[in-house]
Parts: C-alpha cells; sequence; structure tokens
C-alpha cells in the first residue's frame, strides 16, 4: 500500500516550548495518524512520514535484490545504511495540539523559535535564525532557470 501524499509548501516560524514541543502547522498537511522521522542536513533538520521512508527503503530493497549489478547493489546497499545511521530518536507523532517533540539532540541546537520550510515530501527545520538567513542567502545564489 502506497502511503498517502504528503505535500509540503510555504515557511512558518513557530515557538519550541520548555517540554521541546514544536506547533506544527496544518498548511503542512500532516495528519494526527501520521508519525514523522528526523534526519541531520547540513545545519538545520529535515522531518519525513515515516510512510515514505519506509516506501522508499522497501522500493531500495526490491531493487537490490533484482539487481544484476553488483556496483549498483552495493551503492544501494550503502544508502540504506545511512540512511538507517542518520535518523534521529524515535518516531514522533503529533498530539492533539498539532505538536511533536523533538529529539533532545535537536532541542538543544533550537533557539525559542524555529524556522519550518516545506520542501514537497519533506518540512526543513531550522534551528536558529542565523542558520535559516544563511540558507536563504545560498538559495538565493542559485535561483532555478525556471523562477527567473
Amino acid at each position: 500500500m502506497k502511503p498517502e501524499l504528503f505535500v509540503a509548501f510555504g515557511h512558518d516560524n513557530v515557538k519550541v516550548d520548555a517540554k521541546g514541543r514544536m506547533f506544527v502547522p496544518s498548511k503542512f498537511n500532516i495528519n494526527q495518524t501520521e508519525e514523522l522521522i528526523c534526519f541531520p542536513r547540513d545545519e538545520h533538520y529535515i522531518l519525513v512520514l515515516l510512510s515514505w521512508l519506509r516506501e522508499r527503503l522497501n522500493e531500495l530493497t526490491e531493487l537490490k535484490r533484482t539487481c544484476n549489478n553488483r556496483e549498483l547493489a552495493r551503492d544501494i546497499e550503502k544508502q540504506m545504511r545511512t540512511v538507517y545511521h542518520l535518523v534521529i530518536g524515535q518516531p514522533m507523532s503529533l498530539d492533539a495540539q498539532r505538536r511533536i517533540v523533538l529529539p533532545q539532540t535537536v532541542r538543544e541546537k533550537c533557539e525559542e523559535r524555529v524556522q519550518l520550510v516545506g520542501q514537497g515530501n519533506k518540512i526543513a527545520v531550522f534551528p536558529t535564525a542565523e542558520i535559516y538567513e544563511e540558507y536563504v542567502k545560498k538559495l538565493s545564489l542559485e535561483t532555478p532557470t525556471i523562477l527567473r
């Protein structure tokens, strides 16, 4: 069974409370039955749906199983090990107020407010305003041709 389509666009500045809970606005299209998993990415973090990640890992497993190219099979295995190694904490679910509890290692790096940015099939969490501003500055230098 394919996971429900997850499409997150837009951005929001949200508070992280003293217990490490972060509000996830409804515009990011996550329902309360879904679980999220966290990964590091450069100086920020990425939240993805656990169901989406499982589907991608199942696809890689099947590709590896049917692959006749040893080099490609090794590359797939390496990618899968990397994914398992990078997961931060346990899967997270939204509570009744649409909050998740951030993993401790992520909370320790967050300011009181964090920037959330929908990136299609994931949500980027920028722990500080400075990291977000650097990210935006870098993006402005790399504007895609279709947007020029």
